[in-house]
């Protein structure tokens, strides 16, 4: 029962998401970006499936989604410098720091709930506008 260890992992990829792939039609207008049911965002002309997302349990979670993603491309979060996974954690922290008002241009509505960091994840990479490059590098 010996266990093979291989030193060599093989290569991760850092994913950069850039600024302007979050605005529906590619540019910076205000476009609609509603949470239409608990598996569709409607962005811009584009819908955002999120049938395979699963642990979405309420439309409230795609709303506070559907906020989140404005965000991120109005406030230069997706600035192409940020690591995806950096990206993630900045959401994470300003809504741990204000709540999901801080989030959102529904200030004081109550009528969103926080969805999980994968849901949000698996939103922005479902995105078809949203602009990614790939970095490997060796472990």
């Amino acid at each position: 029962n010996d266990i093979q260890v291989d030193k060599e992992f093989g290569s991760l990829t850092n994913r950069y998401l850039w600024k302007g792939g979050l605005s529906p039609d590619g540019s910076h207008s205000k476009q609609k970006v509603v949470a239409r049911r608990i598996d569709t965002i409607q962005f811009g002309d584009d819908e955002i499936n999120l049938n395979a997302v699963e642990q979405l349990v309420e439309v409230s979670q795609v709303r506070a989604i559907a906020e989140i993603v404005q965000w991120v491309e109005r406030d230069g979060v997706a600035d192409g410098k940020r690591r995806f996974v950096d990206i993630l954690d900045v959401i994470e922290s300003t809504i741990a720091a204000g709540g999901l008002d801080a989030v959102s241009s529904l200030t004081g509505k109550g009528d969103l709930a926080l969805p999980r960091r994968l849901e949000i994840a698996a939103t922005l990479s479902r995105i078809r506008t949203a602009k990614f490059t790939q970095w490997e590098y060796k472990v």
